[in-house]
């Protein structure tokens, strides 16, 4: 992906992340006072390449919770209703919502919160998250 860094999104920049672009709708996570981080690099650093909501918790569950993250749609490795079963065969970069994850991990660290992440999953993505080294919790049954 060449050089990233990651850019806290404020008040004003939150609002382009949202419908019909984006799945999710950061400006709202901003509002429920998630802090807002885009990906960007710096050879196109007008171009964003994934955001990411996270809150830090210090209560009750200790760590970091994301609340959405996503990759711009030329980023997604699937995209629905593409041919190729879905696969996005134009992708410019991979593994940003990798990458994305990997900044909650190391935002949690910076927060004294020994790298501890967690998310609510959906039904389908639970084996991805899987892969990448997080673990099933089910705090009914805990």
């Amino acid at each position: 992906m060449g050089r990233c860094y990651y850019r806290q999104l404020g008040k004003k920049e939150v609002g382009k992340y949202g419908q019909p672009k984006w799945v999710f709708n950061f400006k709202k996570d901003y509002s429920e006072n998630y802090k807002v981080f885009s990906l960007e690099t710096r050879e196109y650093s007008d171009e964003v390449k994934g955001v990411i909501s996270l809150v830090d918790l210090y209560d009750g569950y200790y760590g970091v919770r994301i609340k959405d993250v996503e990759s711009a749609e030329w980023n997604k490795s699937f995209i629905k209703g593409l041919e190729h079963k879905g696969k996005n065969v134009n992708c410019k970069y991979t593994e940003v919502g990798t990458n994305l994850v990997a900044f909650a991990c190391q935002y949690s660290i910076l927060k004294g919160l020994n790298g501890f992440v967690q998310l609510k999953s959906k039904t389908t993505t639970i084996k991805f998250y899987q892969e990448i080294g997080f673990e099933l919790f089910d705090p009914v049954n805990a």
